[in-house]
């Protein structure tokens, strides 16, 4: 008879527990090739890597997947040289953005999306383009579908890092270098452009250009350099500018709200935009945001060692709560009789403190169509800030 039989039921248990918690544990020490393994509940398809049926190309297994699948991209055959044609909705993956690279053969475009939903993440995407050629726009990235998602690359030696001609697009966390301009939205609505990179020394193109565009939202993006960091033009209704870092080294202008010409006519283009908690420095030679008409709402910017401030050419404009900080000249304004009564300063930072309105220097004329009647105006902020502006969010 056993003495112990609550001791021989515990050791049994433990047993039976440790056998089971061995065949679960992993082995720290071990090493996996790169073989086919399963990223998704769905089909995957592979390039490069070791693995039995693995393709050699990336269009190769494009053409053969089929709508929801995944196509992983290892980076030890990289780099690919190749014209991809995305025509299925699935997921493009590469192993590492540094090393996963794709290189344009000769096309106007390296990667074009053409179904949806699609995903690209984790390439370095070029467009082998060089600033003598300017017979051709190479694009890294041409976005034709909506709903798509376009995440966590580097887009490269471009003319144009990504071009959208759709809706309801992301763009986001991508790193934009070594090319003439970022990213276009033409005739596109709803997108969306956060948590980029965007560097162009030679002061050249545009970092973000809108071209057509109403609703979209840039925000939480670090640009410098560009002839324009951010650009508006023809018709465009509607759209948020918020929380961007613009140092505008080699740039004429931070934000720049542009016209549509018509018969010799300027025609209000750009309007409705809110442009709010942006950080636009050192437009030494132009100005950090440049109005050319419409209505806007520009509040808790902080704008310093800029030429100009804002600088306004007609439009009805709300700015209010900025900060302006050691720029050689805040505002100025060229506006209309109707324009000038409808634009309003309140409660700006004017680079001290103010016991008394601000005067705001400009011009005013009486029609929009007669630009040589133009007379001396100041227009009056009556009761500045008397400290500076905080961001929203920020210290």
């Amino acid at each position: 008879m056993n003495k112990y039989p609550l001791i021989g039921k515990c050791l049994a248990v433990g047993i039976i527990l440790l056998f089971i918690g061995t065949s679960i544990l992993p082995s720290s020490g071990q090493t996996i090739d790169k073989l086919s393994l399963p990223l998704s509940r769905g089909n995957t398809l592979y390039v490069g890597g070791s693995g039995p049926g693995n393709y050699s190309r990336i269009q190769d297994a494009i053409d053969n997947a089929t709508n929801g699948d995944t196509v992983f991209v290892y980076d030890d055959s990289a780099p690919y040289s190749e014209h991809i044609f995305i025509y299925r909705a699935i997921k493009l993956i590469g192993e590492n953005k540094e090393t996963t690279v794709i290189n344009n053969i000769n096309s106007s475009y390296t990667v074009e999306i053409t179904s949806t939903p699609v995903s690209i993440s984790s390439f370095t995407i070029n467009a082998n383009y060089h600033s003598q050629n300017y017979s051709r726009v190479y694009r890294s990235l041409n976005v034709l579908t909506n709903n798509n998602i376009i995440s966590n690359n580097i887009f490269q030696n471009a003319w144009m890092g990504i071009s959208v001609k759709a809706k309801n697009n992301v763009i986001e966390n991508n790193l934009f270098r070594q090319l003439r301009s970022g990213i276009e939205l033409v005739s596109s609505n709803h997108n969306t452009i956060s948590n980029n990179t965007l560097s162009n020394p030679g002061g050249a193109g545009d970092g973000i250009l809108i071209n057509n565009g109403d609703r979209n939202t840039i925000e939480n993006n670090n640009i410098a350099g560009f002839f324009n960091c951010i650009e508006a033009m023809n018709y465009c209704l509607f759209n948020k500018i918020i929380n961007n870092t613009l140092n505008c080294t080699a740039s004429r202008f931070g934000i720049n709200m542009n016209w549509l010409l018509t018969n010799q006519s300027y025609i209000i283009s750009a309007t409705n935009f809110e442009i709010a908690e942006n950080v636009i420095s050192n437009a030494s030679d132009g100005a950090a945001i440049y109005i050319h008409g419409g209505m806007h709402n520009i509040h808790h910017n902080i704008i310093t060692r800029c030429y100009w401030g804002i600088r306004l050419e007609g439009g009805s404009t709300f700015i209010h709560h900025n900060t302006f900080l050691d720029n050689q000249g805040d505002v100025t304004f060229r506006l209309y009789l109707l324009n000038a009564v409808t634009t309003f300063f309140f409660r700006n930072y004017w680079n001290e403190t103010l016991l008394h309105p601000k005067p705001i220097s400009g011009q005013i004329g009486l029609f929009r169509f007669y630009p040589l009647y133009f007379h001396s105006w100041i227009k009056y902020d009556w009761f500045p800030a008397q400290e500076p502006n905080n961001i929203p969010g920020m210290r």
